[in-house]
């Protein structure tokens, strides 16, 4: 099993966008629900992200990002094994890891950050197999008219 990345591009939404709306548990902010605002949100994004597809033998089945690069820091995001036939296999702790060398090689970053949420056990064990170390957790509050 060969794991890589390929830049995340146009023709890749379809099958990014049903993955997001089939997890979209897993993800802060709102869904994207058409491939309209799936479009806008790639061409508004910033010149200090690089997005990905994680292919396994060519074969694409989720996406990684590395975001808001800084004085050789950085943050893994928009991390998900879209494809459930290749979910708990080590596919994602590998797909970690391989971002992390990236990062470290490509734009000398020696410390990535991940923000996960609570509830998203699965993915917080896979960080502490890589070595991550729990730092912080945070407590968010959404306002609404209705109140918190």
């Amino acid at each position: 099993m060969v794991i890589t990345f390929e830049k995340l591009e146009p023709g890749h939404f379809e099958k990014v966008l049903r993955w997001r709306l089939e997890n979209q548990d897993a993800f802060y902010g709102k869904p994207f629900s058409t491939i309209e605002q799936y479009e806008k949100w790639y061409n508004d994004s910033g010149k200090n992200e690089h997005n990905f597809i994680i292919m396994v033998d060519d074969v694409p089945i989720g996406t990684i990002s590395l975001l808001n690069i800084s004085n050789n820091t950085a943050e893994i995001g928009r991390f998900m094994i879209g494809e459930d036939s290749y979910r708990r296999k080590g596919i994602g702790g590998e797909s970690v890891r391989l971002l992390v060398q990236m990062a470290h090689d490509k734009f000398g970053v020696d410390r990535l950050r991940c923000v996960i949420k609570p509830d998203n056990i699965a993915v917080l064990k896979m960080h502490e197999k890589n070595g991550a170390k729990v730092k912080e957790i945070i407590v968010e509050y959404n306002y609404s008219e209705n109140g918190i």
